[in-house]
């Protein structure tokens, strides 16, 4: 089986189109890449929210999107993107995503050139067959993280990986946010994201309010909640809960990412903004229901997760009927924050 760059290939194009955590999942490998074959030109084929956030990073010379949420226009707008695509003459693609969306455009882009995960490892099996080569990988328990690196690599799971990813962060949005610590006196605060993706894999709002509360009286610690589009109701819960211990403001991906590196640590549960402080080197405590710590739990030896003492029996589900996997008390999250503070 070949791999998807060699010495020989000068330009490759990613596929990757959502969501954040994927995206911070897959970007080490990307980088390894570029690190690998310094000659390689990378392009990376995405959705639209992600283009700024993938325009910052290193070894990445170009970002195109593709949108499939819009319906009519959508559709034109898809095949214009592919005829450009086209154009560029890529010597290969590599989509990393798996489904019949991300591979039907990779195939679309280069047929004679197109690799992606093997029907075992594909989220979508059908999607296995839109490609020319199926990258097999043997080994199992792999976090996503090495799991995008031996795809990247065309199987090999040797590769050591490294969590953190390189940003360039204009210094608009780095002065912005000390502006916002300094105006609220925070000073390397730890950041609580109450919101999730899924509803199954948030904490509930009442136990965010109430770590807040403990941090800031116990330890003497501030505390930041974080959030993204549509979880301004989650920060106004808290807000409720506990007024003089809900301290936050807006931010997107990328100053997020710097507001990772001037905090202490971040509290998640698995959601981007926690693969976000990962690959920021900021510690994390995550609060793990449906998710498996071995495959999306945050990476590295400096991150603790905190799990239900009965594992959950459906991982990765959006939808549950019991949701006792997230029924973890606050005390032992607490205890997870103390460790990492002060070992």
């Amino acid at each position: 089986m070949s791999a998807p760059v060699n010495e020989q290939t000068r330009k490759i194009l990613v596929v990757r189109l959502s969501s954040l955590g994927d995206l911070i999942h897959t970007l080490p490998a990307v980088q390894a890449l570029g690190s690998r074959f310094p000659r390689l030109s990378i392009h990376w084929l995405t959705s639209p929210p992600y283009r700024s956030f993938l325009e910052a990073a290193d070894n990445i010379d170009k970002v195109w999107t593709i949108d499939f949420k819009k319906r009519t226009s959508g559709i034109r707008g898809i095949f214009a993107t592919i005829r450009m695509l086209r154009k560029e003459h890529f010597d290969s693609v590599l989509d990393f995503q798996g489904l019949i969306k991300s591979a039907l455009p990779a195939r679309l882009v280069c047929g004679r050139s197109t690799f992606g995960p093997g029907t075992a490892q594909a989220r979508e099996k059908a999607a296995s067959w839109f490609y020319t080569d199926r990258i097999q990988i043997n080994q199992v328990r792999l976090h996503q993280i090495e799991y995008h690196l031996a795809l990247a690599f065309g199987g090999d799971t040797g590769i050591r990986p490294d969590p953190a990813i390189r940003l360039k962060i204009e210094d608009e949005k780095t002065k912005r946010i000390d502006r916002e610590l300094s105006r609220r006196l925070l000073v390397r605060p730890v950041l609580l994201n109450p919101g999730g993706g899924w509803s199954t894999k948030r904490w509930a709002i009442e136990r965010f309010a109430r770590l807040s509360r403990m941090i800031q009286t116990e330890l003497q610690v501030p505390t930041l909640l974080t959030y993204g589009p549509g979880e301004e109701d989650l920060i106004g819960k808290i807000k409720e809960l506990e007024p003089d211990f809900a301290c936050f403001f807006p931010t997107d991906i990328l100053e997020l990412a710097y507001l990772c590196r001037q905090s202490r640590l971040m509290v998640a549960g698995d959601t981007g903004p926690m693969h976000l402080a990962v690959a920021m080197k900021t510690p994390v405590v995550a609060i793990l229901g449906p998710a498996l710590a071995w495959r999306t739990g945050p990476y590295g030896s400096r991150n603790l997760s905190v799990t239900h003492s009965t594992p959950c029996p459906h991982p990765y589900r959006r939808k549950c009927r019991d949701h006792f996997c997230m029924d973890i008390p606050v005390s032992e999250v607490f205890a997870k924050v103390k460790q990492i503070l002060y070992g």
